[in-house]
């Protein structure tokens, strides 16, 4: 019934402990300060001296918060080696197995100074982190509690002792960090010592090389061991998972919360550094910018009056161009008109001439040469008044002067018959050159 009621509190205590653990994992949703992964917070590791005892074993360790700055762990060991097959039972027996749970607080020494004073209580002295000289500031310190339930059957001497015990103690140690892999793990190396209370039931026995057997020589009852006995030593190894080694873990939250607020305090110096030289870009860029367009805007204007000067001299001088050429072609038009009327009022005075002429032959005829010689005698002035007269006012063709010398030769002469065709002729000449110019003048005003 004890062992019963032993094994129901081994039981109870592994409970609360797991409900520690899940209280804990609750608490740490109201921090957010440099979490841990899972992995993270999870640890193996190894008893050597088990293994020298021809005793495997392995323990998993968990931290209770994911904060880094958590120093509070729990963990599980097993180990194992239970009555092996022999040919023939050995003279030196070491069997055993068992569960063992665990609390750590892990800690880190520190600097005495004027922030840490030197603790001046005996029992502040007996647990105090605070060291004169850091000899050793890469290895993190543990203590703790354990509790342990074990299977054993041990002969070492002439008496062996089997049975079962439970063992309540407290253990200490060192952790110090070794090698950190590629993948971001590291291995640390383990030393410590448990020692505690406890509660037992064993028998003793013999070994019988004749008979081949362990004969029982006591039987023993439920008791508590006293003194307190050394329950384990361990030489071992740590394997850490994740990026997180042993370096960055299990240091005090004010150190902690320092290292945290000088990061952010340097973060929010490197974003106040990146906004100030934003801004002087920006301004730089702002004022090479404004300077720019400022001499682009006046570069421009000057070109722009310039170019509007030169068109505007060139529109000018296209006008006084295009003026001259119409001046020009005006009075190229206007002496063309001009010409054209001269010749046009010369060819009429040519045609009244040639009609006057003409009407003077028809007339000739019937004037005696007698009174055209003397009205053409020297004697007579009225007679050369009235030539003159008529030589100033009618002009002198040359049908006329041709037909001169032959007035007074006959009044029948024989060009009288040819005289009408002559005239056809001259008419059709004329009017063959007047519809010359008209094609000339349609010509021109195309």
């Amino acid at each position: 019934m004890k062992f019963v009621k032993l094994k129901g509190l081994l039981y109870l205590c592994c409970l609360c402990l797991m409900s520690v653990t899940a209280s804990a994992q609750e608490v740490t949703n109201k921090s957010h300060v440099d979490t841990l992964s899972l992995k993270e917070r999870l640890t193996f590791r190894t008893n050597m001296v088990d293994w020298t005892m021809l005793v495997p074993n392995i323990g998993v360790e968990f931290d209770i918060r994911k904060e880094n700055w958590n120093r509070w762990t729990v963990g599980l060991n097993f180990r194992g080696n239970w009555q092996t097959s022999h040919t023939f039972k050995p003279g030196l027996v070491y069997n055993i197995r068992g569960v063992r749970a665990e609390f750590r607080n892990y800690w880190r020494t520190r600097q005495v100074g004027e922030q840490y004073p030197a603790h001046t209580g005996k029992i502040d002295r007996l647990f105090s982190c605070r060291r004169t000289t850091v000899k050793r500031p890469g290895v993190v310190w543990y203590r703790g509690a354990y509790v342990s339930y074990n299977d054993f059957s041990i002969k070492l001497t002439q008496k062996g002792y089997q049975g079962q015990a439970y063992t309540f103690g407290f253990t200490y140690g060192m952790t110090k960090p070794l090698y950190v892999f590629n993948n971001g793990s590291s291995l640390d190396l383990e030393l410590g010592i448990s020692a505690g209370i406890s509660y037992a039931r064993y028998d003793e026995y013999r070994h019988d090389r004749e008979s081949n057997c362990y004969p029982v020589t006591k039987t023993g009852d439920p008791k508590v061991v006293l003194p307190p006995t050394v329950s384990d030593l361990r030489v071992g190894f740590v394997y850490r998972i994740g990026k997180y080694p042993l370096a960055k873990k299990y240091h005090w939250r004010y150190d902690v919360d320092e290292v945290y607020r000088e990061l952010q305090q340097a973060i929010a110096d490197s974003l106040d550094n990146v906004r100030r030289d934003n801004k002087l870009i920006d301004s730089l860029t702002n004022d090479a910018r404004n300077t720019f367009w400022h001499v682009y805007d006046s570069v421009y204007t000057i070109k722009k009056h310039e170019s509007d000067s030169l068109n505007a001299v060139k529109m000018k001088q296209d006008a006084l161009d295009k003026q001259k050429q119409a001046e020009a072609k005006e009075r190229e038009r206007k002496a063309k008109a001009d010409a054209k009327a001269a010749e046009k009022q010369a060819k009429t005075a040519a045609k009244d001439s040639i009609k006057a002429g003409n009407d003077s032959v028809a007339v000739e005829p019937q004037t005696p040469v007698d009174s055209i010689a003397t009205e053409s005698a020297p004697g007579d002035g009225g007679s050369v008044e009235e030539e003159t007269e008529s030589d100033s006012t009618t002009p002198t063709t040359p049908t006329e002067q041709k037909s001169a010398p032959t007035e007074p030769t006959s009044p029948t002469s024989q060009e009288e018959p040819d005289s009408p065709s002559q005239e056809q002729t001259e008419n059709e000449n004329t009017n063959a050159a007047d519809k010359e110019e008209e094609g000339k003048e349609a010509g021109d005003e195309a």
